[in-house]
């Protein structure tokens, strides 16, 4: 897997791009939160699926219930509609997958990260695969 060390990214316009190999993943590390109490808006990535379509996983790279409880993922279309948003396996970390009759047509997609800090100058370091499988 490719390691890919992105600065935040707050928005849609801003989006930090993943590239993933044809088919294989990623894992992107980062930064969220605000020492300052000021950031409390998510970090957002876009990722483009190839042509024929691809399944997609989002995750975390290792689960760490206690930290990794305080994030969401939602899979938005390149319109900014809402896709699906995470769940949480049995150890509380969220996760995206998209594969089978859910997998993804070719096209531009996002990725929003949210982040719910115990208190409001919380800093949280991460590191989400990004999966791609044709």
């Amino acid at each position: 897997a490719n390691t890919n060390i992105l600065t935040t990214q707050q928005n849609f316009v801003e989006a930090a791009e993943v590239v993933v190999p044809a088919s294989g993943s990623v894992t992107v590390t980062g930064r969220i939160g605000d020492s300052q109490g000021l950031c409390d808006y998510p970090d957002v990535f876009t990722l483009r699926i190839p042509s024929g379509g691809a399944d997609l996983s989002v995750r975390p790279s290792e689960c760490d219930s206690r930290a990794d409880a305080r994030y969401d993922f939602a899979l938005r279309s390149a319109g900014g509609n809402t896709l699906a948003t995470g769940d949480r396996n049995a150890e509380g970390c969220p996760f995206i997958t998209r594969n089978g009759a859910q997998r993804l047509p070719e096209g531009q997609y996002f990725i929003e990260m949210d982040y719910d800090p115990l208190e409001p100058s919380d800093v949280s370091n991460y590191s989400v695969l990004f999966g791609v499988t044709p």
